[in-house]
């Protein structure tokens, strides 16, 4: 908070020369609280960093579910056949003691209980894959961006302060000539968007605040 106040302060005093020191300040304290509202709402809060958590359980349970299924697929017919004897109990019957290498070569047709089993685990993979997609659709993804609530309430307060120490502010402008847009209102907000570490776009939320300035009319803008 004191860093972006420490940014801030010159860039308003650059464009809004007119405003006093305790109007500067106002301005900063409404700024800043406004990132900070911003930050409370969508940084991650209990419920977002138990999200995060089941994610990452479930993306190792997915992986070893995809192994094993792999590991299925490639029993031999002496794997398969003792494992689905355990599978039914028959794996310690005293009569299967003599000639052990022989007789566990035989069918005792209980193969089909392995297959079941590797249908089972490959169908639970298949629901754990897309318990992550409906996980991860809950995750807010802003790359690091703010909300753009935040960053329009910004350019809202720069409207009115702009408006009530320079002049009447105007959209964002364009010179055929040029490669960035111009405008002493953008300008602010350009430059109060990178004092303030906004990484939304300056020119768009300008133009958003100007248009809904002149539109819904001057109204009591006073920030002291």
């Amino acid at each position: 908070m004191t860093e972006n106040a420490v940014q801030l302060r010159p860039v308003l005093q650059k464009h809004l020369r007119s405003a006093t020191m305790t109007e500067i300040d106002v301005l900063i304290k409404l700024l800043i609280s406004i990132q900070i509202a911003d930050r409370e709402r969508h940084f991650p809060r209990q419920s977002d960093m138990e999200v995060a958590e089941a994610i990452k359980s479930l993306k190792i349970l997915d992986n070893t579910l995809t192994k094993a299924a792999s590991a299925f697929d490639r029993l031999n017919t002496v794997g398969r056949e003792t494992l689905s004897r355990v599978i039914v109990g028959l794996d310690d019957v005293p009569e299967f003691e003599k000639d052990r290498k022989v007789r566990i070569l035989l069918d005792l047709g209980y193969r089909q209980r392995v297959l079941d089993k590797a249908a089972s685990i490959k169908a639970m993979g298949s629901q754990v894959a897309r318990a992550i997609e409906v996980l991860e659709s809950y995750e807010e993804k802003t790359d690091g961006r703010p909300p753009a609530e935040g960053a329009r309430a910004i350019a809202d307060i720069c409207v009115l302060a702009y408006d009530e120490f320079v002049a009447t502010p105007a959209s964002p402008s364009w010179d055929p000539y040029e490669t960035a847009p111009s405008g002493k209102f953008f300008e602010m907000v350009r430059d109060v968007f990178k004092a303030a570490g906004i990484k939304s776009t300056a020119r768009e939320f300008a133009r958003q605040a100007a248009e809904a300035f002149a539109k819904e009319g001057k109204k009591t803008s006073r920030i002291k």
